[in-house]
């Protein structure tokens, strides 16, 4: 009786959510491959020149892996500390990285040779910031001293050296078309750009948190800075902040411009890479990885996205590319669901039917009457939560709804398990005698999505159990009271904004019932001041 009565759930998609999660299929990344490392991967860059090898700086080495196959091509070694910020020349030839000891080396690519070229002793302090100029023939360093010195190449000597930021020096980023141009971040909250031909600050911006990379526009007209969970846009024209990107819970750690600099890509601690158009800075695609990325590099044509990762780990993920050519044209349709994903690649639908057909045989006798087709219906799939609550599993289903898989990837069916909850009056016996992991899951759910619309009526009637529950146990505990101070932060955003849009309504209703009346009033006529004067001088006349 209860099988037969049993509704399933009826899941209601927020417009919000399927905003962000909504991918533009040319980021789709493919063929990943995995390679473990001894040490954190502290920075990754792609050579600008064919065949576009992969450059991993790790630990107490640097290799040079293979863009198509994640094979080591040469390993460099001769570090005596940790080495850091392995970058290519433009032509794709000399490789320079610094070193923990403060020494800067510059390696050749070509020769079979892994001894370096040049060694600048450069700094006193860890140098995790060395890049080639524009021109490929000096590498600018900084370190932990907070000067950024110029080397020339070819001379082996030192060009200049200023002293630019009060604390480390840990971002850094060469203009791409001026080698006078270098833009430097550091652990003062502040991102300068130098001019190295003149020794001096031309601009400075205070970012506000300790900025872990930057990130310079062709043109130099925007510089964008990472810090904490935060990313800027600074306009160089005007000299001001032009734009703030939140969409990161952890510190961003890398930043990067698209082969045809119209996208903007940020790489954080929490494990996910955001892609933004530069146009209007919303996010068109996000990629999962697991585990902090701490280095981000993407290649020549969008064609490869390769992340390092903290444990060790380098992830190297390819663009699925489809290019049709000499294909008859009464084929293409064939190539562009291919290339669209066609029919062909999606899932059977579980309601049509498996089909026999029998045919008929002439043996010259009469034919057997035979059935032409018999048809066997597929039981329709139920999902896991509809079969938990058909068997009143309900702290099971909650404990389903919580995990990483529902809650960030389809928080619309934990909404859904709430409701349902809800409505058999048992939400606050599901809800309680919770670990506090569990807890900790349910305030950051509702601090993410308590401003949705369509979902805002339950997910207040949930914070309400969570706070008669568990405020005394969040009381006790460091982290549920610092998530349960960030909900009540979000609540009272959410009240001010309520309350400036009822003041927006009163004010719009006021104007509106006015000029309802204006047609029937008359508006008094402006004279000159001259026309005033004649009257006046005319009823004194009169008056006399």
């Amino acid at each position: 009786m209860a099988s037969n009565s049993f509704q399933r759930l009826s899941l209601v998609r927020s417009t919000k959510f399927d905003q962000l999660d909504r991918n533009d299929p040319y980021w789709s990344f493919q063929f990943p491959t995995t390679v473990k490392e001894d040490n954190n991967i502290s920075h990754v860059s792609f050579n600008p020149h064919s065949p576009h090898e992969l450059l991993v700086t790790s630990g107490f080495h640097m290799r040079i892996f293979s863009r198509q196959s994640a094979k080591i091509g040469k390993t460099f070694t001769r570090f005596r500390e940790k080495c850091y910020s392995g970058n290519w020349r433009n032509d794709g030839n000399l490789i320079c990285a610094g070193s923990e000891e403060g020494v800067v080396r510059v390696f050749d690519k070509g020769t079979l040779a892994r001894a370096p070229l040049r060694e600048f002793a450069a700094h006193h302090d860890c140098c995790q910031v060395t890049t080639f100029t524009a021109d490929g023939k000096c590498i600018v360093s900084g370190a932990d001293d907070g000067k950024v010195k110029l080397w020339d190449v070819s001379r082996g000597d030192k060009v200049s050296e200023m002293l630019v930021h009060n604390d480390y020096v840990r971002a850094g980023a060469a203009a791409p078309n001026d080698p006078n141009i270098f833009c430097s971040g550091g652990y003062d909250n502040t991102v300068n750009m130098l001019d190295m031909r003149a020794n001096e600050i031309t601009m400075s911006f205070n970012h506000g948190s300790f900025v872990e990379s930057v990130a310079v526009f062709p043109s130099l007209s925007l510089i964008v800075s990472a810090g904490g969970p935060i990313v800027k846009v600074w306009d160089t024209h005007r000299k001001k902040l032009l734009t703030t990107i939140s969409n990161h819970t952890k510190n961003v750690s890398s930043i990067c411009f698209n082969d045809s600099h119209t996208k903007l890509l940020t790489a954080g601690l929490d494990k996910r890479v955001n892609i933004f158009e530069l146009n209007d800075y919303s996010r068109s695609a996000t990629v999962e990885f697991d585990a902090p990325v701490l280095s981000m590099a993407l290649s020549n044509g969008d064609r490869t996205l390769a992340a390092g990762t903290a444990g060790g780990y380098l992830f190297v993920r390819h663009r699925n590319e489809h290019i049709v050519k000499n294909v008859p044209e009464g084929e293409k349709h064939l190539y562009k669901e291919l290339e669209q994903g066609g029919s062909f690649h999606k899932k059977p639908n579980a309601e049509a039917p498996f089909t026999y057909k029998v045919e008929k045989k002439d043996v010259g006798q009469d034919p057997v009457k035979l059935d032409n087709e018999t048809t066997h219906k597929r039981k329709a799939h139920e999902n896991r939560y509809n079969k938990l609550f058909r068997h009143f599993e309900y702290k099971k289903v909650l404990s389903m709804g919580l995990g990483y898989n529902i809650r960030r990837k389809r928080p619309e069916v934990l909404v859904a398990i709430f409701e349902e909850l809800h409505r058999r009056n048992v939400l606050t016996k599901t809800m309680a005698s919770r670990s506090e992991a569990e807890v900790a899951a349910i305030l950051r759910f509702l601090g993410r999505y308590l401003t949705d619309l369509n979902w805002q009526p339950i997910l207040i009637v949930v914070m309400e159990k969570v706070i008669e529950l568990y405020s005394q146990k969040a009381a006790r505990s460091e982290s549920l009271l610092k998530l349960m101070k960030a909900l009540n932060y979000k609540v009272n955003q959410e009240l001010r904004l309520i309350k400036e849009c009822n003041n927006c309504i009163g004010m719009i209703e006021s104007l509106t019932s006015r000029s309802a009346e204006l047609p029937n009033t008359r508006l008094p006529q402006v004279r000159r001041k001259s026309e005033v004067l004649e009257a006046s001088n005319l009823e004194t006349s009169m008056e006399a």
